[in-house]
């Protein structure tokens, strides 16, 4: 994540940089859990007037959640539902995992609630997020009922 932000940083000297540019630097620090970089280079965005799409979200939603900020990733989630490119289910899963990393299983099931009015249909990612969440938590009840609305709606665990 170290070469591609300072690599990203040499080409702003060089030239404009684009969406795609930025979406590689924030998958980068989402695979180191840099979140402070991640969300610094959704706010680079704003200020050089390109508009963050659902790509540079989710990877910020994924290395807050990776970073052990889940406020934070569910903040961007929020944002990211106010703002042009509406999350999809990988939004919400990311999201999703990102509470279950701070045994925040009350909210990663109320996120798994809120796709279908999102018109968002859960999958075995969004719910396996929303069943760990619930172990990390020990609400073995929650993951029970979770595994048989799975088998419910037929989604392979």
């Amino acid at each position: 994540w170290e070469q591609a932000l300072i690599h990203l940083s040499n080409l702003g000297r060089a030239m404009s940089v684009d969406i795609i540019g930025l979406s590689a630097a924030i998958s980068a620090c989402e695979k180191g859990a840099q979140w402070q970089r991640a969300m610094m280079s959704v706010a680079v965005m704003t200020v050089a007037v390109i508009m963050p799409d659902t790509i540079s979200y989710n990877a910020t939603i994924s290395a807050c959640g990776a970073g052990g900020e889940w406020q934070r990733a569910f903040a961007s989630l929020a944002t990211m539902c106010r703002a042009v490119p509406t999350p999809n289910a990988i939004s919400y899963s990311a999201a999703i995992s990102a509470c279950g990393q701070g045994a925040e299983w009350k909210r990663a099931l109320s996120l798994l609630i809120d796709m279908g009015p999102a018109s968002l249909e859960p999958g075995t990612v969004s719910f396996n997020a929303a069943i760990s969440a619930c172990e990390r938590a020990a609400e073995w009840q929650a993951a029970l009922a979770l595994l048989v609305a799975m088998d419910g709606i037929i989604i392979e665990p």
